[in-house]
C-alpha cells in the first residue's frame, strides 16, 4: 500500500497549501455505522477545503460495496 506519510496534495484553489492529516470517517454501510480511522486527507488551513487521493476513495468505495462481515478491517 502507498506510503501515506509522504502524501503531496498540492495547492488548494484558494492558493493555500494542503496539509497532511489523518481523520476519522463515519459511513453507513448496509444499515450499520462504520468508522474508519487514520484515513489520510489533505486539508487547506486557509479555506478548510479537504481532499483525498484517488486510491483512498477507491478503497473506501470497495469497503462500502463489500458484503457485510463481522471482521475488522
Amino acid at each position: 500500500m502507498a506510503d501515506y506519510f509522504k502524501r503531496d496534495y498540492g495547492r488548494c484553489p484558494c492558493s493555500g497549501a494542503y496539509e497532511n492529516r489523518f481523520v476519522e470517517v463515519r459511513l453507513t454501510v448496509h444499515g450499520k455505522v462504520v468508522v474508519l480511522t487514520e484515513v489520510p486527507q489533505g486539508a487547506c488551513p486557509s479555506c478548510g477545503s479537504r481532499v483525498y487521493k484517488g486510491e483512498v476513495l477507491e478503497r473506501i468505495e470497495s469497503l462500502m460495496k463489500a458484503k457485510p462481515s463481522t471482521t475488522r478491517v
